[in-house]
C-alpha cells in the first residue's frame, strides 16, 4: 500500500479553548422549537463557553437521498436560530449527522477562538482523526509504528445501523449547507451515525461522542464492544503517534454522552449491606438499584445472557470494564469525580427532598402523569469529561448543571442535563 504524503499540516495557530459545555440535547430541532430561551440561558450564564458539544441532535442529513417537507422545515428552523441574533451567532456550527433522525453530533466553536475551519483539523471518525494527526506530524504509519491500515467499504455498525449514502452529512466541500456554504469537510470520513468528532488546537486534541447505548440483546452488546474497541484502538494510536514526536503529555479532552455509569455511584438509589449478619463486621457490599434485574427491568431480561452483560445498559460490568480500559490506555481521569469523589453535597445548590435529588447524576428519568412510573425519581451520571492525566491543563471548575427528580436546572428539555468545565494552563517556563 502506497503511504500517505506526509507533508506536515499547518494547523492555524488559533487561541486553544478553556471553556466547555456537554449536553445531550435529546433532539437539537424539538430543543430550538420549545426550549430556546432555555438553551439561551445555558450558553449565557456560563459566560458564553469557547466551545459547546451537543449529543442526540437527531438532526437528518441535508444532502439525504429521501428528503420530505418535514426535513426542510426543520433545516429553515435551525438557519434562522444560527443566523438571526441570538448566542449561536457568535459560533462556528461542525455537524456530523446520519440519514435518518437519529444520534448524529454537532459541535459549536465560538468564533473568539480563530478557528480556521479551512484548515480542515477536524475529522469525524477514528480513522480519519489518526489519518489527520500523521498529516499534522508529517508521519507515515510506518514511522509512527501502527499497522498498515485496511480499507473496508462497509462500516462495523450492524446493517440496520449502516449509512445508506456516503453523500448524507453535511459535505460543504462538495455541496453547501444550509448554514453559510463555507467549507468544513468532505462528505467521506464520518462515523456512519455521526458519533464522533475530533478536533486538533494548538496544545490540545478534543474528542466529542455519542456512544451507542449497550442495548438488552446480543446484537447490540456486540455493537457496543465494537464501538468500545475502536475507541481503545485510536487512543492507543493517538500515543504511538505522539511518542513518536516526544509529545506523548500532549493534552486529550474527551466529552459526551459515554453511556456508561462507572460505578455504584454514577446510579441513583445504591446502599451499602453488610455482607454477614455479624453487625461488627466492618466490610460491606453495595446494592445497586439499576443492576438488580428482579427491579429495574420492565420486562423479564433474556436468561441466557452472559454474567457481564447482566444489568441495565450503562451499568453491565463489561461495559464499566472497557470504559476503565480506556481511560487507562487514554491516561484519563473522571474530571468531575476528581472534584467530587463522594458526589456534590454542598447545601447552597438549593433545597432538596432526599439525597438523590442532588446535582450527581446527568440524566433523569422521564416522569409520569400519575408518579406510578417504575424509574421516576431515579437518575444516572452518563456524561463526562476525560482528561489527560499527564498535561499542562489543570480543571478548575466542573459542574453538573441540573438536579432533582424534576429535572430543575439546566435540563433545557431534555433527559439530560449540561455539565460545564473550566480549564487553565499551566505556566511555563
Amino acid at each position: 500500500m502506497t503511504e500517505p504524503d506526509t507533508k506536515r499540516l499547518k494547523v492555524s495557530s488559533c487561541i486553544s479553548p478553556s471553556s466547555f459545555v456537554t449536553w445531550n440535547c435529546n433532539g437539537f430541532v424539538s430543543r430550538c422549537k420549545y426550549n430556546l430561551q432555555e438553551i439561551h440561558r445555558l450558553v449565557q450564564e456560563n459566560d458564553f463557553p469557547d466551545c459547546l458539544c451537543l449529543q442526540e441532535v437527531r438532526l437528518k442529513a441535508l444532502n439525504s437521498t429521501e428528503r420530505d417537507k418535514m426535513q426542510k422545515g426543520e433545516h429553515e428552523l435551525i438557519r434562522h436560530v444560527f443566523t438571526k441574533g441570538g448566542p449561536f451567532s457568535d459560533y462556528e456550527a461542525y455537524w456530523s449527522l446520519a440519514d435518518k433522525r437519529y444520534a448524529g453530533t454537532l459541535t459549536l466553536l465560538h468564533k473568539r477562538l480563530g478557528f480556521d475551519r479551512r484548515e480542515t483539523a477536524t475529522a469525524f471518525d477514528k480513522d480519519s482523526a489518526i489519518r489527520l494527526m500523521l498529516k499534522i506530524y508529517g508521519l507515515t504509519r510506518k514511522e509512527a509504528g501502527l499497522p498498515e491500515e485496511i480499507i473496508e467499504n462497509s462500516s462495523s455498525l450492524s446493517s440496520k445501523k449502516k449509512q445508506t449514502s456516503i453523500s448524507s452529512f453535511f459535505s460543504p466541500k462538495h455541496t453547501k449547507t444550509f448554514l453559510d456554504g463555507a467549507t468544513k469537510q468532505t462528505s467521506s470520513g464520518h462515523n456512519a451515525e455521526g458519533r464522533f468528532q475530533f478536533f486538533s488546537f494548538e496544545d490540545m486534541d478534543i474528542i466529542q461522542t455519542y456512544v451507542p447505548n449497550n442495548g438488552m440483546k446480543e446484537e447490540s452488546f456486540q455493537r457496543r464492544k465494537e464501538w468500545d474497541q475502536e475507541m481503545n484502538n485510536f487512543l492507543q494510536s493517538r500515543l504511538k503517534i505522539l511518542r513518536v514526536c516526544g509529545k506523548e503529555t500532549r493534552a486529550l479532552l474527551w466529552c459526551g454522552d459515554l453511556n456508561c455509569a462507572r460505578d455504584y455511584r454514577d446510579g441513583t438509589h445504591w446502599e451499602r449491606r453488610l455482607e454477614s449478619n455479624n453487625v461488627s463486621d466492618k466490610n460491606s457490599a453495595c446494592y445497586e438499584w439499576w443492576t438488580d434485574e428482579s427491579k429495574c427491568f420492565m420486562s423479564t431480561p433474556e436468561k441466557d445472557r452472559r454474567p457481564e452483560n447482566r444489568g441495565m445498559p450503562s451499568f453491565t460490568p463489561a461495559e464499566r470494564a472497557r470504559l476503565s480500559q480506556m481511560m487507562q490506555t487514554g491516561n484519563l481521569i473522571d474530571v468531575w469525580r476528581e472534584f467530587y469523589p463522594n458526589g456534590n453535597n454542598n447545601e447552597d445548590n438549593g433545597p432538596f427532598k432526599s439525597v438523590w435529588d442532588r446535582p450527581n447524576w446527568t440524566w433523569r428519568a422521564h416522569l409520569s402523569k400519575n408518579g406510578n412510573s417504575r424509574y421516576e425519581g431515579r437518575g444516572q451520571r452518563l456524561d463526562y469529561f476525560l482528561l489527560s492525566r499527564s498535561s499542562d491543563l489543570k480543571p478548575v471548575k466542573c459542574e453538573i448543571l441540573g438536579y432533582d427528580s424534576q429535572r430543575k436546572g439546566l435540563f433545557c428539555g431534555s433527559d439530560h442535563c449540561a455539565l460545564v468545565l473550566l480549564l487553565r494552563r499551566n505556566e511555563k517556563g
